[in-house]
């Protein structure tokens, strides 16, 4: 049986970023970037509960809503795709990582959208081998290491650069 499409509305609205991941033109860069803006509406300081609790709460959101798209792509017999191209919330997840515990600015979410977009195609270790964990996990993890790299080089630029924080 087919699920219905109102059925599959909420985690197809979360995991497109509003439908951000259907554009034509390059969906990652685009739901990363929506992810940066987003950022840019934050005060410059958010407190480690915060980041802690954002962070768990987007990460647990992104595996649910990436998961439901992989197993509507495999009940449309795309089962093997394992990360639907639309499905871009882990682009978000990956920008969180990447920000986290730093005081946002312009520069920082800046060079941090670089970082992350660099490191997310380039997926160092292990970000391309956590693809292989099965459907959300695996969609989102690659994100999740992609940031935390993107977060180290610029923790690493921002302590040679420190007028970038402000």
């Amino acid at each position: 049986m087919r699920p219905s499409l109102q059925a599959n509305l909420l985690p197809r609205l979360i995991a497109t970023i509003g439908f951000i991941g259907y554009s034509p033109l390059a969906p990652g860069t685009l739901g990363s970037l929506a992810a940066a803006l987003v950022f840019l509406l934050f005060p410059s300081y958010l407190s480690a509960w915060f980041w802690m609790a954002g962070l768990a709460l987007l990460f647990i959101v992104a595996v649910w809503s990436a998961q439901q798209m992989a197993d509507a792509a495999a009940q449309r017999a795309e089962s093997g795709k394992v990360d639907p191209q639309e499905v871009v919330i882990d682009e978000a997840m990956g920008m969180a990582v990447t920000l986290a515990f730093l005081p946002l600015s312009l520069q920082t979410i800046g060079i941090g959208f670089l970082f992350f977009r660099i490191l997310d195609i380039i997926k160092p270790f292990p970000a391309r081998r956590s693809e292989k964990l099965s459907g959300g996990w695996g969609i989102v993890m690659d994100d999740v290491i992609a940031g935390i790299y993107a977060n180290v080089g610029l923790r690493i630029i921002l302590s040679f650069w420190p007028s970038i924080w402000s």
